[in-house]
């Protein structure tokens, strides 16, 4: 069991750093052009904290085994909407 979420997280993170490196590399942000260069960073910042914040509860609330079945089919909606957010379509 240990080994799946260890390779889930691996994935995770793989994923972000695939698509930091994209968007650098396109260097397309999803705020005008008129904007300060430091709104988008701040922006992207923030859109990383949340989710890793948001997947670690969820994780948590799937590891630990102490929560209904019902918070549990929540927890892996959650990881699953965090994933697709991040894997570029």
């Amino acid at each position: 069991m240990i080994w799946i979420i260890i390779a889930f997280v691996i994935f995770i993170v793989a994923a972000v750093i695939y698509r930091v490196s994209r968007r650098k590399k396109d260097k397309q942000l999803a705020v005008p052009k008129s904007e300060p260069p430091w709104k988008a960073t701040a922006q992207f910042i923030m859109m990383i904290v949340v989710s890793l914040g948001v997947l670690g509860a969820m994780l948590y609330i799937i590891i630990s085994g102490q929560h209904s079945d019902e918070l549990q089919k929540v927890a892996f909606g959650m990881v699953g909407l965090i994933v697709g957010f991040w894997i570029p379509s």
